[in-house]
């Protein structure tokens, strides 16, 4: 039998909790995502870089006064022996969380898909393989993965120790073979066995993942070209050999990566609630997604190609505050042929936060920049001057938002009227600078 599932929005305060949910989720309550991942080995976390740098690091997935649950900017899906919850955007209307499936496929590189989104669990998992495309393109970027691996040889080659059991076994009486193994640091390893695995799963059911764009298609090449001993049969052995998590100074994509992959094809989407009283489920920093989607949405634009998109999680195109190149800050975008800088805030309404008011403004004044911009989802496309900023001519903040469509009758008809508005965000902002240039 199904179990209920209990559905709340991103930064909001629930409903009342039963005495036993709460009983069940009041373990976690409060606990640092950092924390409740290193724990529980089932919960995913994107990115899964968050709190590399000193963002989110301590943020708790939900807290409970009381017996009400309140959310953070964490959405997704995640359940403690049988206490299932779906946490939605709260720009999405609808409980199949359209917009939350079409910014996961924007930032994947995906076309539009109808991906499932009813609310029983077996589906909720389905697009955990959707997920897998990006997950290893940011993987192989770091290199393909190198470990130590044991290979047993029976040849005339001798290069390493002899294995005199086995010998004994298959090379008598002698006919100029010896058996002997050696130890290699090598990419065909049981991480990239593991990863292997998983391109031939999605092979089998979505094989049109596996070449998404030519970047995908290069690292499906490079993973099967490194593991030439790839062995169908071996899965469980692989899975086994996988259990511990990737903990390297230097792979770190990979540790994300392999937690995907294992639940992909231990097929864990049969439930998001683990029974052992761990916390398992699929979480994003919702932020992190509008961010992220958005810097899609410029890249559409033809006017878009100059916005750069620093990335403070990898150190990429920082300004600095103090000479020389010291005290490096990250905007979400700036512009350099349109001396603007846009802030992508996901948070409702038209208002400007004091706090983001004079961050913007330390940005305009140290780039020397003209426009500050704030852009956020709402039920509109539209800008809104916020204010000429005192003493200075010509430096101006404002609000665009970005309409996200409330009513579908399907999510295909909600990816074309989104299109139509990400369409007519980029053409608004065009038509505000050239009248502002």
């Amino acid at each position: 039998m199904s179990e209920a599932t209990i559905i709340f929005s991103d930064n909001h305060e629930s409903r009342e909790l039963r005495e036993d949910e709460a009983g069940k989720l009041l373990r976690y309550a409060g606990c640092g995502l950092k924390k409740l991942c290193d724990e529980n080995p089932s919960l995913l976390l994107f990115p899964d870089c968050l709190g590399d740098h000193g963002d989110g690091l301590d943020d708790p997935l939900f807290s409970i006064v009381g017996n009400r649950l309140w959310t953070g900017n964490i959405v997704g899906f995640w359940g403690i022996d049988g206490v299932n919850v779906r946490v939605h955007s709260r720009f999405d209307s609808d409980e199949r969380q359209y917009f939350f499936h079409y910014m996961l496929q924007r930032i994947a590189g995906l076309n539009v898909l109808d991906l499932p989104s009813q609310p029983d669990n077996e589906n909720l998992w389905d697009f955990l393989i959707y997920l897998f495309p990006m997950t290893l393109k940011r993987a192989v970027r770091q290199g393909l993965f190198r470990a130590y691996r044991v290979f047993r040889h029976n040849d005339d080659r001798i290069k390493g120790a002899i294995d005199v059991s086995r010998f004994i076994r298959c090379d008598i009486p002698f006919s100029g073979r010896v058996a002997y193994s050696t130890r290699e640091h090598t990419t065909n390893n049981n991480v990239l066995h593991l990863v292997r695995h998983t391109i031939e799963h999605i092979r089998r059911i979505a094989p049109a993942l596996l070449s998404v764009d030519h970047e995908m298609r290069q690292a499906v090449e490079a993973v099967v070209r490194v593991t030439p001993d790839y062995d169908g049969h071996s899965l469980t052995r692989i899975v086994a050999a996988n259990l511990r998590p990737v903990r390297h100074p230097f792979y770190t994509a990979y540790t994300g990566l392999q937690k995907l992959c294992l639940q992909i094809l231990r097929h864990e989407k049969l439930s998001f609630g683990e029974s052992d009283g761990r916390i398992s489920g699929i979480v994003f920093d919702a932020a992190w997604l509008w961010e992220e989607y958005l810097n899609v949405v410029f890249l559409s634009n033809k006017k878009g190609a100059h916005v750069v998109h620093p990335r403070n999680k990898q150190g990429e195109n920082p300004i600095y505050f103090y000479k020389p190149r010291r005290s490096p800050h990250y905007p979400d975008f700036y512009d350099s042929s349109r001396r603007a800088v846009f802030d992508a805030k996901y948070k409702a309404g038209l208002g400007v936060e004091r706090n983001d008011l004079l961050q913007m403004i330390s940005y305009l004044h140290v780039m020397e920049y003209g426009h500050g911009c704030f852009i956020k989802p709402s039920r509109a496309t539209a800008y809104r001057l916020d204010g000429v900023i005192n003493n200075s001519s010509s430096e101006r903040i404002g609000v665009y938002t970005l309409a996200v469509p409330q009513v579908c009758d399907d999510f295909v008809s909600f990816a074309h009227r989104l299109a139509h508005e990400e369409q007519c965000l980029c053409e608004l902002i065009d038509r505000e600078f050239a009248v502002n240039a």
